[in-house]
């Protein structure tokens, strides 16, 4: 199963998935939720709905159910602690860890892990000596599997197609 970040969520719908533009992703979307293909954690749409109420994402993610948001079960609570575990052995800095635990991050990952998924995400891996924690280096830490949308994209078999011509 594929975990989405909300970064990719927001990415695709600020720049080449707009849902005016290319409303075959999303129904692509709706369509490997309902399949059990893709999902997220429920903290990422507790993140979009913080945002503006008119934002076309807010009311897509609440319009019908369209994705599957996990809510943490014992495994994820499980995994989470070896997470919690790894970050704060890390020589990251005290003001970035508490970014990264504030977000759905931490569960993006323990999820992934308890359930072995892989994390959808634009953020890249950054060298060790980096102070900032990023989902690639603890999914790497973790041995979870991450991958960015276009991967995901391409591996689940994607195909986005315009209407034939009148």
């Amino acid at each position: 199963m594929y975990l989405l970040d909300s970064n990719i969520l927001k990415e695709a719908k600020n720049r080449y998935y707009g849902f005016a533009i290319c409303p075959g992703f999303w129904e692509w979307v709706r369509q490997g939720s309902g399949s059990a293909l893709l999902g997220s954690v429920a903290k990422i749409r507790d993140e979009i709905n913080d945002g503006d109420e008119d934002d076309e994402l807010r009311v897509w993610i609440n319009d019908g159910h369209p994705l599957q948001f996990f809510a943490p079960d014992a495994a994820t609570i499980e995994a989470m602690k070896e997470v919690t575990r790894w970050v704060m052995a890390q020589p990251y800095d005290e003001k970035h860890r508490a970014a990264f635990f504030a977000k759905a991050d931490p569960l993006l990952v323990a999820h992934a892990m308890a359930h072995e998924g892989a994390v959808v995400t634009h953020e890249s891996y950054v060298p060790t000596n980096s102070r900032k924690v990023k989902i690639p280096n603890v999914c790497e830490a973790m041995e979870v599997r991450w991958i960015n949308c276009f991967e995901m994209l391409q591996e689940g078999a994607a195909s986005f197609h315009l209407p034939p011509k009148a």
